[in-house]
């Protein structure tokens, strides 16, 4: 509205001035009447055209305060403005610090005794047709080992009811296995060597890294991935059929358990 009524006060302008320069040849004319004739009619005319002179001039003197004053204003408004560009500003600073965030890798150890609950995926549907798990895993030595500490529990992502759709791993016989299940389709895949058996100071940690896309999932293993000596194993992949091929998860019901589970929490594939 501002610039709408500053454009029609610059048009005035500009029509003040035309009406000005157009006055002079008249005025001229009405000089040259008056040394002519020196008739009382021509002084007449140039008395009229001295006032009308006057009140363009005193319209156009009007004119750059209503300029100054609708320049004010619009300075005082463009503040408003900046504001809500801040604040536009400020809500973008804040999502983009959250993404950071959730970007941050927490590293975690864990020995097979305890565990926690992590936070699942806020938007499930991502997880439908593909999935994507990285982790490092190290079997930590002891005087107290015995075979039955060769099976420790990784990972669940599931329904509570782990009858129904999960991703899992854990160490069985000391090889780690990847299961998941589609719509009631189990498939598993086991690595062919052991885990990486250490003293759990030394830093030489597995990377495990699992995908899925449908019902195909391939893991791809690197031994001792922290070591000089690293040695690549797999890619091993395995298909849990056609029938069904997305993950679906319940909001309400899913849960993410990382080293350890509830006791009143039954595992179908550990």
């Amino acid at each position: 509205m501002i610039i709408d009524a500053k454009n029609m006060v610059q048009s005035a302008k500009d029509v003040t001035a035309n009406v000005l320069e157009e006055l002079d040849p008249i005025k001229a004319d009405v000089e040259n009447i008056k040394n002519t004739y020196e008739s009382v009619h021509s002084a007449d005319f140039s008395a009229a055209l001295v006032e009308a002179n006057n009140s363009v001039t005193s319209l156009t003197n009007v004119l750059p305060d209503l300029f100054n004053k609708i320049t004010s204003i619009n300075e005082q408004l463009m503040p408003i403005g900046n504001i809500s560009e801040n604040l536009n500003r400020i809500r973008e600073l804040i999502q983009q610090a959250r993404d950071a965030a959730n970007k941050v890798a927490i590293p975690m150890r864990f020995n097979g005794s305890a565990g926690v609950e992590v936070r699942p995926p806020s938007i499930l549907e991502d997880l439908k047709g593909y999935t994507s798990l990285s982790l490092f895993l190290q079997r930590p030595t002891s005087r107290l080992d015995t075979p039955q500490t060769s099976n420790m529990f990784v990972m669940y992502l599931g329904n509570k009811d782990s009858s129904k759709d999960y991703i899992g791993m854990a160490v069985r016989r000391s090889r780690l296995i990847c299961a998941y299940s589609l719509g009631g389709n189990e498939a598993e895949i086991e690595v062919s060597e052991p885990v990486y058996q250490s003293e759990t100071k030394d830093a030489i940690l597995d990377h495990v890294k699992f995908e899925r896309i449908y019902q195909y999932a391939k893991l791809n293993y690197i031994k001792g991935a922290t070591s000089s000596s690293s040695s690549s194993l797999g890619p091993f992949n395995s298909n849990s059929g056609s029938s069904h091929t997305l993950l679906n998860l319940d909001p309400d019901n899913v849960v993410f358990y990382v080293g350890g589970y509830p006791e009143d929490f039954i595992v179908m594939f550990f």
